[in-house]
């Protein structure tokens, strides 16, 4: 920013948030926010909530506070004198600094002379000897008129200030210079004669250190808020720490509680796949056996009975008499070998003891639930005066014919998980730390 202003005011109270340029017809928000006329127009376009003539309300793009569009349209918002000057002296400032400025009356003539001043009233630059006209004249003696040095000094910045011209918005053409109390508005000379004729008005230069210190006075009360919402905020940080905190530490917790569960279901699979594979390797064993007799079986036969043949085919008399008894005793033993039936073995059945729909909230009990406080404080837990059982298939479960015909599985947390077959032979399995299903 250039010049003094630079020194007293930040770019930013001066450039539109939406262009990121210096205001150009600053309107002002219900919120205090202001836009540029443009700006606003583009937005209410783009955004639902504000579609002028269709919802009558305008979103402020930065806080989002509602603003009822008045029935002339986004024209008929406040216009922001303030920055409106502001934003206009600091213009001029910038063009200083990058090119000469001219007289505008010479120009005219088709001569550029260097300006020497400026005419606040009339808003005009003029040279040394258009200022001096001007300062003879009836018409202009009386106007404002500041050197182009002063302008540049702070003293000559808010004698520019002073002379800044607030329009009135029912006359345009209008300067307000009179505060009409009984309306709450800033009124011209027109405006007073005709609509405020009997109410209570004074004159802005009469009015503005009351004003002021109406406004320095609330100024406190908002900073004083400013540092509570400030200690909230900060408070809010920290409550979104511990709450991260909690939750993750809850994520743990449920980590651990499937690691756990995991690991039980997985120890629980291995000692019935060891079961199982066991008695694999039993009827393995018990058909190894069956087949290795009946192989040995099956060469006697072959041997024998090719001995017999060869006896019979190629023995003379004397051979034949004296191996005739000891070969047909041993044709009749193997005629007579009582060749049993495949082994019976042993099979076993499992019987699942959770069904994916019937028994899916038992198991959702058994794993846990995530609760509020509130639930938390009205949750009622299970009856814990009867052990719980693992997998019960007593009762419901399993019906007296599944018990005759199947194999099955109970147990409690304390017991043994017995293995039943269908003759009722028991083999216990290790049930420690296995989660009951609740």
């Amino acid at each position: 920013m250039a010049g003094v202003l630079s020194k007293t005011i930040t770019d930013d109270f001066l450039t539109c948030t939406i262009c990121l340029e210096i205001f150009s017809d600053p309107k002002s928000l219900s919120c205090l926010h202001s836009f540029c006329l443009e700006c606003l127009q583009n937005t209410a376009k783009k955004t639902p909530r504000a579609r002028g003539a269709s919802t009558g309300i305008l979103q402020c793009p930065l806080c989002r506070t509602e603003t009822t569009i008045p029935s002339s349209g986004l024209e008929g918002l406040k216009t922001n004198f303030l920055l409106l000057g502001l934003g206009s002296l600091l213009k001029e400032q910038k063009s200083f600094s990058q090119k000469a400025t001219v007289c505008e009356y010479c120009l005219e003539d088709g001569t550029e002379v260097p300006a020497y001043a400026k005419c606040l009233d009339c808003e005009e630059f003029i040279c040394e000897r258009c200022a001096r006209v001007h300062q003879r004249s009836k018409a202009t003696k009386e106007h404002g008129i500041v050197t182009m040095d002063d302008l540049k000094s702070e003293k000559g910045q808010n004698t520019v200030r002073s002379h800044c011209r607030v329009l009135c918005a029912a006359h345009p053409k209008e300067q307000v210079k009179f505060f009409c109390k009984s309306c709450d508005k800033a009124i011209c000379v027109n405006c007073r004669l005709l609509d405020h004729i009997n109410h209570e008005c004074g004159q802005l230069e009469d009015l503005v250190t009351e004003f002021k210190a109406e406004i320095e006075g609330l100024i406190p009360g908002v900073s004083t808020k400013m540092d509570s919402v400030q200690r909230t905020l900060q408070n809010v940080d920290q409550l979104q720490e511990s709450a991260d905190d909690y939750s993750d530490k809850v994520s743990s917790e449920i980590k651990d509680q499937s690691a756990m569960l995991h690991a039980i279901i997985n120890s629980l699979e291995k000692q019935l796949l060891d079961k199982v594979e066991n008695g694999k390797a039993q009827n393995r064993k018990q058909l190894q056996a069956y087949k290795e007799g009946l192989q040995l079986t099956l060469a006697a036969m072959e041997s024998t009975t090719k001995y017999a043949v060869n006896l019979v085919k190629y023995g003379n008399p004397a051979e034949i008499s004296s191996m005739k008894t000891q070969c047909q005793e041993r044709l009749i033993h193997l005629r007579d070998v009582k060749v049993d039936g495949l082994p019976n073995l042993q099979k076993l059945v499992f019987k699942a003891g959770a069904k994916a729909g019937a028994d899916r909230n038992r198991i959702i009990e058994g794993f846990g639930r995530l609760l509020t406080e509130e639930e938390l404080e009205t949750d009622q837990p299970p009856d814990s005066s009867a052990p719980a059982s693992l997998i019960d298939l007593t009762n419901t479960e399993a019906s007296d014919e599944d018990k005759r015909k199947n194999r099955f599985l109970v147990g409690s947390l304390e017991g043994k998980l017995n293995a039943c077959d269908p003759e009722g032979r028991h083999d216990a399995l290790c049930t420690s730390n296995i989660l009951p299903v609740l």
